[in-house]
């Protein structure tokens, strides 16, 4: 069994190496991804020239049809003003699925670099990892803007992208040393 640091550990390896040599100009590293995200933004709301401010949580099945301003799986309000996600837990139930999912960003969360590691999150069934976003434009509908703020990843998509980059460098005939090799004499 891993330990927790390793949990921790292990995502934020994989992503920096999409990271650092990416722009924040570029699509972000999720791109590319397909598991189950889940994202903290905060909204406007255009109702006949008044504006309202809100914060959402907004889940995607599928993480790759969240880059092109496509709407969410689902969504549900975490606060009917822009709430503050650091320091304190944030939690709402999904509609569609009845499913709560609750966010702890650390107090430094927004602080962190730019698709670094800034907490974690859970929706009972399985925990995630968030990550500081751009404040990119994530969806668009008829009356409101909603821009990322943070994202969340599922911990079983992310060890499994670990397990497969482990597997294509083991298979290159590579030897993984640094944290990789320690992550691969863990399993063996």
């Amino acid at each position: 069994m891993f330990s927790r640091s390793i949990i921790t550990l292990a995502p934020a390896l994989l992503l920096s190496m999409f990271v650092a040599t990416t722009p924040v100009t570029t699509a972000s590293p999720l791109a590319e991804r397909s598991g189950e995200t889940v994202y903290l933004s905060n909204c406007v709301e255009n109702e006949s020239g008044v504006q309202f401010p809100s914060s959402e949580i907004n889940y995607y099945s599928n993480g790759a049809n969240s880059q092109n301003g496509q709407l969410p799986t689902d969504a549900c309000v975490a606060g009917a003003e822009f709430v503050t996600w650091e320091r304190q837990s944030h939690s709402c139930k999904f509609s569609d699925t009845e499913v709560s999912f609750t966010s702890h960003i650390n107090s430094n969360g927004n602080q962190v670099a730019l698709y670094s590691y800034a907490g974690s999150g859970s929706n009972g069934f399985t925990n995630f990892n968030c990550y500081r976003d751009n404040d990119r434009l994530l969806y668009q509908d008829i009356i409101r803007v909603c821009h990322s703020i943070y994202y969340c990843l599922d911990l079983r998509d992310l060890l499994a992208e670990v397990v497969e980059v482990h597997a294509g460098v083991r298979d290159a005939g590579a030897e993984l040393n640094g944290p990789l090799g320690v992550l691969e004499r863990m399993t063996e």
